[in-house]
């Protein structure tokens, strides 16, 4: 995986903070969501202008402006029903 400046920003911001499974496995989805959806810039801009934002908040940030392509994961026991 290429260290990126953006990679790199956003390990600064919020390594400390995901310590846990879900915040390491949130910070890696900023990361890879602003990438593939060519959202690198609109995330660098919101991190700097919201120097408070926590990984949730910018994770959420990321969901209000992706494509609408996305498509939810389902739980695949939902699907036996």
């Amino acid at each position: 995986m290429k260290i990126t400046s953006f990679r790199d920003l956003v390990h600064q911001r919020f390594d400390a903070e995901c310590t846990d499974k879900m915040g390491r496995d949130t910070l890696l989805g900023i990361i890879s969501m602003a990438e593939e959806f060519e959202l690198v810039e609109d995330v660098e801009e919101y991190l700097r202008s919201h120097p408070e934002a926590t990984v949730y908040d910018t994770s959420n940030y990321i969901d209000t402006i992706a494509p609408e392509q996305i498509i939810e994961i389902v739980d695949d026991d939902e699907l036996e029903d």
